[in-house]
């Protein structure tokens, strides 16, 4: 009996379509930089200059977002939670938890255990851990991280523990109105504050990761 040959034409244009499909949802990188990623040190925070203001149409909300202070944070990310309901999700899909400092020196934060949920980050330390929950606090932070564009936010979605990263953009208040409804999302300005609240909110302009930056 002779076997019939196979269709080629077809099951390569599946494995050509896996293939687009695959890479639909990687971003472009605008450019590389093998520099070191410094986690050192704490977030840098600046002044905005001119005032400016950035808008957004979200479920029928009409949101204004307001810089409140330049941002840079280069640290280890120890954690990245991904969100999908409703107009926060939309907003702000991703939560990364960054250490710097003396969580970085030597991989401190590896005797720690960190999660994430519902906006909020939780750490417990572990065998091994000599750092105090003040010392913990001062040198990390969950960061809500509205991107500027699509291509961050398929950036920051490749975004993994333990990679070493570097979040630049403006922390920022959202105000939303959609008829008598409101809306509103304010950043901390504090990296020793604690509990609700607490968090920064990041309009994310540029991300740096892997030897890759993506704007």
């Amino acid at each position: 009996m002779k076997q019939k040959p196979l269709c080629l034409v077809p099951l390569l244009s599946v494995a050509v379509l896996f293939l687009l499909l695959c890479g639909c949802d990687r971003p472009r990188a605008s450019g590389t930089d093998a520099s070191a990623i410094d986690a050192s040190t704490s977030p840098r925070q600046e002044p905005v200059g001119p005032p400016f203001l950035i808008r957004r149409e979200i479920e029928g909300f009409d949101l204004k977002i307001v810089p409140k202070a330049r941002y840079t944070l280069g640290g280890i990310v120890v954690g990245v939670e991904r969100y999908r309901m409703g107009l926060a999700g939309e907003l702000a899909p991703y939560d990364a938890a960054m250490v710097w400092g003396k969580l970085a020196e030597g991989d401190r934060y590896r005797k720690i255990s960190w999660s994430q949920d519902d906006r909020w980050y939780w750490w417990r330390p572990e065998a091994g851990n000599d750092l105090g929950n003040d010392v913990i606090l001062r040198n990390s932070s969950n960061n809500h991280l509205i991107p500027a564009n699509e291509n961050l936010r398929k950036a920051i979605g490749l975004l993994k523990r333990g990679d070493r990263a570097e979040l630049r953009g403006y922390l920022v208040e959202v105000d939303g109105k959609k008829g008598s409804g409101w809306y509103r999302w304010i950043s901390s300005l504090s990296r020793e504050d604690s509990g609700s609240g607490s968090c920064e909110v990041i309009y994310l302009t540029g991300l740096k990761t892997g030897g890759k930056v993506y704007e």
